[in-house]
């Protein structure tokens, strides 16, 4: 029996892995039709939930309440998907403004459907953030049955058992096509599914009998294992600089004006951040702040326009061009009236997406000098108040996040090699500590001051979580650093790894209001689960690396491991499923197999083969223990970058 489990749960593991891949080949419809929508696909499933029952029967664990609800989680999370297959049905409705229907399309074969009332749309608006053109919301205004409701994105209308999720609409706003889903048994007995798993999870990590509790006990995790030095980096200082720019009163009074950019009120300096950055590739530029570089190019554009600051990325085209150096000025694109790179464009196909990117360099500074790239506020009732202007000014001002890398990064790595130190300097772990406090108070105010400027929690885009990994990494080490020694230096290792990532794309990504999908309570929630999983999930990768390379703590590292990996897979299992909540509030339904959703879902297999080491007896060995542990953390790799590198899909929003 345990065998022919284990054989379908690695079937169900490859096949789910497969199944990604084949959908960047031949398109989602055809993996949904032969794959995921398939009887073969439902008997796995079926079978591996009919076998889960068959075990908690043999095993009789009726006396181990969480065991048992964590495994009858699943199996009722699988037979309310097999009723939502077999009985729910779902459609599309189009009203147009002031007309009423009663009829749906319905997915399956898009046969024509009845509803028992009458749908009317009175009208149909789109929500921007206050004082700029970014959409907050699109809300359809309805009658049902004579009642009024209003249908958005997050906010779903229920009545009589069906419910309408806001999924399109016309171009000219006269028109609105809402998804209808009428499933009133499956979504109630998959919620109660995620309920059961939400609460055997919180028994499972506070049972007295259950396995993270007994591991919390065990001698082994008592005892302390590293020592820490600490090394001092220095930081170069810019060069002096001729170029005729603002003074230093007109160049503050310049930073604090406020304009409408990428969908917000931000204050100027913003702006020119994120524009040197992009056109140079470093936030300054011979010594001048990127203020001072937008005064100068609006006060001396004939001056600047000579200044060599286009960074040309890719060698080819720089040899195409006939340019040995990385930078070019913004005349030397241009021959009278031609534009260099609007003829090569159409002579070499191989250069096209280079020349692209460069061209955006070069339109932005033609729109700055045009006066098109700044709008000014003009409304002054949107204003931003002093204090957020400052903390945005300040939150900009330096490199915080490569001066964190590089350091803890230095720190990690030396600490790294004085783990084998037999009796470690207490004056010197204590110092140690007070700079990873520092650090940590560091992570903690940058988060916050992100999450005040942007009006929102900064958990978007893979800058944005790559910090809150790092935060929670710091935060992480800070409270077991007490009990583990070597968590401090994990507590430098994890975080500079993550800060480096957010470095490597894009330094400091711009600030955007979130668009409507994303503009959910559910968010936090869910993205804070997964990040937190992520961040175990690391910390356990970092241990058995460093296992590897210590073989006489081995044995000390898995007990670490073991302990590590019952919250975090449990935080991965409740927060996938907090998605499945979230996505059947926006869209109508809590699972599409959308690429993300199904690496997420073969992580969170994979690290549960770490819990049933009595059916594989290897991963009581500590080397095989740890081995499992760096093949695990690849699923999380490829769940986190791989798939948003190669694949895409419904989360691809948030690259």
């Amino acid at each position: 029996m345990k065998r022919l489990v284990s054989i379908l749960y690695m079937l169900l593991v490859v096949v789910l892995a497969i199944a990604t891949f084949v959908e960047c080949e031949k398109g989602s419809a055809w993996v949904s039709t032969h794959i995921y929508h398939s009887f073969w696909f439902a008997a796995l499933w079926g079978i591996m939930a009919l076998l889960a029952v068959v075990i908690i029967a043999r095993k009789r664990w009726w006396h181990k309440t969480s065991m048992l609800m964590f495994h009858a989680s699943f199996v009722c999370i699988l037979v309310g998907a097999l009723i939502t297959s077999l009985f729910g049905v779902r459609g599309t409705i189009y009203l147009t403004e002031g007309n009423s229907e009663k009829r749906f399309v319905s997915d399956n074969l898009h046969l024509v459907e009845p509803l028992p009332f009458t749908l009317r749309l009175d009208s149909f608006r789109i929500e921007h953030y206050a004082g700029t053109s970014a959409v907050a919301d699109y809300i359809s205004y309805l009658h049902v049955d004579g009642m009024e409701a209003k249908v958005s994105m997050n906010q779903i209308l229920r009545y009589k058992g069906y419910r309408f999720c806001q999924a399109s609409f016309d171009e000219d706003g006269q028109g609105s096509y809402l998804s209808v889903n009428h499933d009133p048994w499956g979504i109630a007995i998959t919620y109660a599914g995620y309920l059961l798993l939400a609460l055997s999870s919180i028994g499972l990590l506070l049972s007295p009998r259950g396995g993270f509790r007994k591991l919390l006990k065990h001698p082994l995790l008592r005892r302390g294992a590293a020592c820490l030095l600490l090394c001092f980096l220095s930081l170069q200082t810019a060069k002096a600089n001729e170029l005729p720019t603002m003074s230093s009163h007109q160049t503050d009074s310049l930073a604090r004006v406020q304009v409408v950019y990428q969908g917000r009120i931000s204050p100027l300096a913003t702006l020119a951040h994120d524009l040197l950055l992009k056109v140079y590739g470093e936030v300054s530029y011979r010594g001048l702040t990127p203020t001072q570089v937008v005064g100068g190019w609006m006060h001396y554009p004939d001056v600047w326009k000579e200044e060599p600051m286009i960074w040309i990325k890719d060698e080819s085209l720089r040899k195409a061009l006939g340019f040995s150096e990385q930078y070019v000025s913004f005349n030397q694109l241009h021959r009278g009236e031609e534009y260099r790179l609007a003829s090569l464009y159409q002579q070499d196909e191989r250069l096209q997406k280079a020349i692209l990117q460069m061209d955006e360099k070069v339109g932005l500074l033609a729109m700055l000098l045009q006066g098109e790239l700044v709008q000014p506020l003009t409304d002054e009732r949107f204003a931003l108040s002093d204090s957020r202007v400052a903390v945005e000014l300040l939150y900009y001002r330096y490199p915080y996040v490569k001066w964190l890398f590089m350091v803890g990064l230095t720190l990690g790595f030396l600490s790294f090699f004085l783990l084998l130190s037999p009796r470690p300097c207490r004056r010197c772990t204590v110092f140690i500590r007070c700079i990873h406090g520092v650090q940590s108070v560091l992570l903690l105010c940058l988060f916050g001051a992100r999450w005040y400027i942007a009006g929102r929690i900064p958990l978007t885009g893979g800058y944005e979580t790559m910090l809150f990994v790092a935060l929670c990494a710091s935060l992480s080490a800070q409270c077991l650093m007490h009990r583990f020694r070597f968590m401090l230096s994990l507590g430098f290792l994890l975080p500079g790894f993550m800060l480096l990532v957010a470095h490597l794309s894009g330094s400091n990504p711009v600030i955007t209001p979130l668009i409507p999908v994303l503009n959910s309570p559910w968010l936090c929630f869910h993205v804070s689960f997964i990040m937190l999983a992520y961040t175990l999930f690391g910390i356990m990768f970092v241990c058995s690396v460093l296992a590897l390379f210590l073989p006489a703590r081995q044995e000390p590292f898995m007990l670490f491991n073991k302990l590590l990996l019952y919250p975090a897979t449990l935080l991965l299992g409740v927060g996938i499923f907090m998605g499945a909540i979230w996505a059947n509030v926006s869209w109508g339904r809590y699972w599409a197999w959308d690429p993300k959703e199904v690496w997420a879902l073969i992580c969170f297999m994979v690290y549960g083969v770490g819990f049933h080491a009595d059916s594989l007896p290897c991963l009581h060995r500590p080397k095989a223990f740890h081995l499992f542990c760096i093949f695990a953390f690849l699923t999380v790799l490829m769940t986190y970058f791989g798939v948003n590198l190669f694949m895409g899909g419904l989360h691809s929003y948030g690259k």
